[in-house]
């Protein structure tokens, strides 16, 4: 339900943002348009409908970018914790991949922030291989 509404709202702010686009065109046109006597009340209307127009397009849109992000972030702290107790505490970056459904370097990068929040500590195994540890997970 929520990706269907984060969807509507996306769609609701890129027509905003359009349409607000064409409103200000209108009023930027009449600014060079010295011929038409009534230029001034299109550049005035314009500006009044297309500003507050693709200010709230604008702000519709990065609503439903921070929070898709702020999901993305959930559902990787999510899908690490799970990875770490199935493995018991010791994954490396293929782990997060197959079962997360993402790409290798997208799985290291998410690995790397746990490391540097302190979550899990990264070690080099006998192979060669970066392999982390989830202390709360290690049996």
């Amino acid at each position: 339900m929520k990706a269907g509404k984060f969807t509507f709202l996306k769609i609701i702010g890129y027509i905003l943002l359009t349409f607000g686009a064409i409103f200000l065109m209108v009023g930027f046109g009449s600014i060079f348009d010295s011929s038409n006597p009534h230029s001034n009340d299109a550049m005035l209307g314009g500006f009044m409908m297309g500003l507050p127009t693709t200010i709230a397009g604008i702000a519709s849109i990065l609503f439903v970018y921070k929070k898709e992000k702020k999901s993305l972030t959930i559902f990787h702290e999510e899908l690490i914790y799970i990875v770490a107790k199935e493995k018991k505490g010791i994954i490396n970056p293929v782990d997060i991949s197959l079962k997360g459904k993402i790409t290798r370097e997208e799985s290291k990068k998410i690995l790397d922030d746990c490391v540097s929040k302190g979550i899990a500590s990264a070690e080099v195994n006998e192979n060669g291989f970066v392999e982390y540890m989830f202390p709360e997970f290690l049996e």
